[in-house]
């Protein structure tokens, strides 16, 4: 709730057209439905992180550091995959 509010509160001074989301967006009739299968994703990759940070620790017998580091590239390239929608658009 906190992050949604403090997002209309950062949107609202920024002009009409460069705005993360286009206000008549917000008026679709299935906004709601829309927004709740973009964020449906997330729970799903967090759950499937502890199961493999479990699995790697567990069964595979490693510690917490190797485990860390296997997830070091997946880390990497998220980071770099969520930060190209803001390059490209301050490109254009």
């Amino acid at each position: 709730m906190v992050l949604t509010a403090g997002f209309v509160v950062c949107e609202r001074p920024i002009g009409e057209h460069d705005t993360a989301m286009h206000p008549p967006i917000w008026f679709y009739s299935n906004f709601a439905i829309l927004l709740g299968l973009a964020v449906l994703p997330l729970p799903r990759w967090g759950t499937n992180s502890v199961q493999f940070t479990r699995l790697l620790q567990g069964p595979c017998g490693l510690r917490t550091i190797e485990t860390a580091i296997h997830f070091l590239p997946l880390g990497l390239s998220a980071a770099v995959v969520t930060t190209l929608p803001a390059i490209f658009h301050s490109t254009h």
